[in-house]
């Protein structure tokens, strides 16, 4: 007993001292502004305090001589400002204030002189849009908010279209950023780097559910020098993670055959030699049937209010997949003997194939403010992935639909 817990031990102390690594990735934003009194003059060593709504945050500092304040390393959220009386002035405090990745937040603050606390809702973006007049990046963010608005699927990489000039593009490594393959593009998981190491593009196992993320950025120009290696876009994912408040989600995301378009035909020419009349005709293909089944279930909450909260989350993904693959003769000149083309179907088939593939995504977030300016993350998580591929029918001993005894149609 005493070997385990010593290595459950060490295995969480690697996980909080390789959190430092993610320092040299933006996972954080800011928050900045300036403390005044009602005639506009600054009011220098106020107390200002940031606590955390939707995250996991508490910290203090004071306004310099000129009435500024700043926040540094401020996780993606929504939180609290609240100032304490000073100077013979009034306590303030500002709800609402949201904090996106990489953009700095101002959020400045009128005191009065009363005995009453000074209470103010900041009217901000309804999907957490923050502009940042000092950034000089070509950028999206997509925001917690703007995520629980949007139809999406079960994994983040749905939500990317949200970003002008990224599209899905399969046949050059998933995604396209301003016209750039998948390979050319970087992909950050809690400023930890995603690619697969040997091609560049984005690996499956990688491709967490949208039910782990908290905020999405794209960068499509202007990035910094630590990004060198990627030409196209730059895809910062920053997950979620436990708060004061306790928080939940159960649900379920499906995917049905029946609501997806048929196949489209695609017209083909058929002619014997050089003198025969060419003859065109279409196939029909059969619609896969499948039905994706993302269930998701998550809680998050503090262990000691203020210093030490958590996150959990389980989130497997299922794909179910079933094809009929019908086998007919290569056509000839008999098969348009009554104008239209007339398939020979062949003694073999249909054969059906059924695949079944499961991924098991298990996620858990520590975060810790030992003290007021330390504060400390570790983002465990792991992914099981099962999957068989039957062959439920088969005739003529054809081992595949891929054996090419004549033309299959689909």
């Amino acid at each position: 007993m005493t070997k385990y817990l010593g290595f459950c031990l060490l295995t969480l102390s690697l996980i909080f001292c390789l959190s430092a690594i993610t320092f040299g990735q933006q996972t954080t934003g800011s928050v900045e502004g300036t403390i005044k009194d009602e005639k506009g003059a600054v009011i220098p060593g106020v107390g200002i305090t940031l606590s955390g709504v939707s995250v996991g945050f508490n910290r203090t500092v004071q306004t310099n001589d000129d009435g500024v304040y700043r926040f540094q390393q401020v996780p993606p959220g929504t939180y609290k400002i609240t100032s304490s009386a000073a100077n013979g002035f009034a306590a303030g405090q500002l709800e609402n204030v949201t904090v996106t990745l990489e953009k700095t937040t101002t959020a400045d603050i009128t005191l009065g002189v009363s005995q009453s606390v000074n209470a103010v809702e900041v009217s901000s973006d309804p999907l957490g849009v923050t502009i940042d007049s000092t950034d000089s990046k070509v950028q999206t963010n997509i925001t917690s908010q703007l995520i629980d608005q949007l139809p999406k699927g079960g994994s983040f990489t749905t939500l990317l279209k949200v970003s002008p000039g990224t599209r899905s593009e399969p046949l050059a490594g998933g995604f396209q950023v301003d016209g750039a393959s998948g390979s050319e593009n970087s992909f950050l998981i809690d400023g930890q780097s995603a690619e697969n190491f040997r091609t560049g593009m984005l690996t499956p196992n990688n491709n967490i559910p949208t039910s782990l993320v908290s905020e999405i950025q794209v960068k499509t120009g202007g990035f910094e020098a630590e990004h060198g290696g990627a030409s196209g876009g730059v895809i910062s994912v920053v997950t979620k993670s436990g708060s004061d408040v306790w928080h939940g989600e159960f649900g379920t995301v499906l995917e049905d055959s029946k609501l997806q378009p048929a196949p489209r035909y695609a017209i083909q020419s058929y002619t014997e030699d050089d003198p025969s009349p060419q003859y065109q005709y279409t196939l029909p293909q059969s619609r896969d049937h499948f039905l994706n089944f993302f269930p998701t279930a998550s809680l998050g909450g503090a262990i000691i209010e203020k210093h030490l909260w958590f996150y959990g989350n389980y989130s497997p993904q299922i794909y179910q997949r079933n094809r009929t693959s019908n086998f007919i003769f290569s056509p000839g000149t008999a098969n348009f003997s009554t104008g239209s083309f007339i398939p020979t179907p062949r003694t073999v088939g249909p054969i059906e194939y059924r695949t079944t593939m499961k991924s098991e995504y298990a996620f858990g977030r520590l975060d810790a403010s030992l003290f007021n300016n330390l504060r400390l993350s570790g983002t465990p998580w792991i992914l099981f992935i099962d999957s068989n591929f039957n062959l439920l029918s088969v005739g003529n001993n054809f081992r595949t639909a891929d054996d090419r005894f004549g033309r299959r149609n689909d």
